[in-house]
């Protein structure tokens, strides 16, 4: 009994990186599978490429998802993390925890006094913004884009508020709720969907953003509250540290305005494409972030609030060996993981999404988009540990800068792929039959020419501005690479003859494909990597089975 006590504490109380990352892992693993069962229940009940009731159209609701997810970005998202964790950070490592109160308050209160203001005007001018953003909608399909615009304006505050309170349990080391709160959010979507879609249509999981983002505030508010954070009614703008959290956001802000530009060409383009374009776009990018949140953000989440301190304490070398350790571990796992998304792509469609409405020219194009996503999976899993490890040193202009070159890319790249022929050779290599629309696999193409780009001029700079010196990462990189390609050489043969033997019409039969290619490919990988040597395997191993700090 006293041990399970125990236990419960070092569950909910202040963790090790190692019991971070474990903690984020298994709770992203959780919510990342409600999340595919939200994307399966959206697929399955809503149109994708079929023509029919507008109500049931499934671009309209990730057209008009946007707008809300963009308020929250720019006025919350990109101070949390770049500059009020760091800051309110330095406070809590000095013991000055009433200090660390007020500025708290002292940032909600402001950032939703902005919030409101935003909010009201996008309310009132809705119409005239998704002639913007989805001008390839017709007029009545943009109407109904408006309405749902106008009910998940909500969303935002109760995002605000709950990130809020989870950055305060993230500086505390905390983070059992802070991993929870998501699994909540999915939870109210999936739950409004299944129980009010054949009601109320598509406004079904409109409301469920609703219900989930109150669900997702609840439970990190109450773990602020118990660490000790009151609200009070405090604007005080001219408040150092609240001078500095705001001049800090500003280019970070400024970062991820240019990264929603990036999102709203991907939405301009794919309305003017072929019905369902919008909704396949964002279906593919859902299934690419799941490993991305299963491996790489726990560990970066994790090791964020110890750079922060390992910076603001000027412990260099600490500094240095979590982020050595970290972008080692992170390409030891995406690398395999991008050879085996793109291997099996189809059948992660159509496993997860292929049912209801969701037909074969669905999964065919999906799969498509997917497989061109997974070829910058390593590169999109290094990002978040190098772009945190600015924030933590309080350098948030640089990633700005490098986002502004890579994103241009992006959107240039976007633009070109998808008004020529040059994705036709793509598309044949991905086994996309003729007879529909492809050029939406563009868009992700540029996607993953930028991902490389911006890791690399990441790491660029983060090795100069550190002295990082990392004298396993050249090894640790041929290695991976060669395990990766002898465990890609297997699952291809073993899906190529799995799939002569058996009617692939089945789902069940899919199902096993995948099951038997991808555990056979990850047992020859780790096998491989064990064999020779490589610190990364004993090291996960370590701490995934018997809970070793990586410190």
């Amino acid at each position: 009994m006293k041990s399970s006590l125990e236990n419960g504490r070092k569950f909910l109380g202040k963790q090790t990186i190692s019991q971070g990352a474990l903690t984020i892992a298994l709770f992203t693993i959780i919510s990342g599978i409600l999340g595919l069962l939200r994307d399966r229940f959206l697929a399955s009940r809503f149109l994708v490429t079929k023509a029919g009731d507008l109500h049931q159209s499934l671009d309209v609701y990730y057209a008009a998802f946007y707008i809300p997810d963009t308020v929250y970005y720019l006025i919350f998202l990109g101070a949390l993390a770049a500059a009020f964790i760091p800051v309110f950070s330095s406070y809590i490592s000095k013991k000055e925890e009433k200090e660390a109160f007020y500025l708290a308050n002292n940032f909600l209160n402001l950032a939703l006094i902005t919030l409101f203001i935003v909010s009201t005007i996008i309310f009132i001018f809705a119409p005239y913004l998704i002639k913007i953003i989805a001008p390839g909608f017709e007029p009545e399909k943009q109407r109904l884009t408006v309405s749902l615009v106008r009910i998940m304006l909500f969303s935002p505050l109760f995002f605000g508020i709950s990130n809020t309170a989870g950055a305060i349990l993230n500086s505390y080391k905390r983070f059992t709720l802070f991993s929870l709160a998501p699994c909540f959010y999915n939870l109210g979507i999936i739950i409004m969907t299944v129980l009010f879609s054949r009601k109320w249509g598509i406004y079904a999981p409109a409301a469920g953003v609703l219900v989930g983002a109150f669900s997702h505030m609840l439970i990190q508010v109450v773990g602020a509250y118990h660490l000790g954070f009151r609200w009070r009614p405090i604007a005080d703008i001219k408040h150092l540290a609240v001078r500095k959290v705001f001049k800090l956001m500003l280019p970070r802000a400024a970062a991820l305005g240019v990264e929603r530009i990036n999102r709203w060409v991907y939405v301009v383009i794919a309305s003017t494409l072929a019905t369902g374009s919008v909704s396949i776009i964002n279906l593919s990018e859902n299934l690419q972030n799941f490993p991305v949140s299963f491996f790489s953000i726990p560990l970066a989440t994790a090791v964020f609030p110890f750079l922060t301190e390992a910076a603001s304490l000027q412990k260099h070398e600490d500094f240095n060996r979590n982020l050595g350790k970290g972008i080692r571990l992170i390409l030891y796992l995406m690398i395999p993981v991008s050879i085996l998304v793109f291997l099996l792509r189809v059948q992660i469609v159509r496993i997860i999404l292929g049912a209801g409405h969701f037909g074969w020219t669905d999964t065919k194009l999906t799969g498509a988009a997917l497989g061109i996503f997974a070829i910058s999976l390593a590169a999109q899993g290094v990002i978040p540990l190098l772009a945190r490890s600015f924030y933590a040193l309080q350098d948030t202009a640089t990633p700005f800068k490098l986002a502004i070159w890579t994103i241009a890319t992006n959107v240039l790249g976007s633009w070109i792929f998808t008004h020529s022929s040059l994705v036709e050779p793509i598309l044949k290599i991905l086994k996309v039959k003729n007879g529909f629309d492809g050029r939406i696999v563009g868009l992700p193409l540029a996607f993953s020419i930028s991902s490389f780009m911006y890791a690399y001029f990441l790491y660029i700079k983060l090795k100069k501005k550190t002295n990082l010196v990392d004298h396993e990462f050249r090894p640790t990189i041929i290695k991976i690479i060669f395990a990766s390609l002898i465990m890609g050489v297997l699952v291809q043969l073993v899906k190529h003859y799995f799939g002569t033997w058996v009617d692939l019409d089945k789902t069940i039969f899919v199902l096993l494909q995948f099951i038997i290619s991808a555990v056979l490919g990850v047992l020859v990988y780790f096998a491989l990597t064990s064999y020779l040597k490589m610190s990364e395997a004993h090291r996960f191993w370590g701490y995934l089975i018997r809970k070793k700090n990586i410190r």
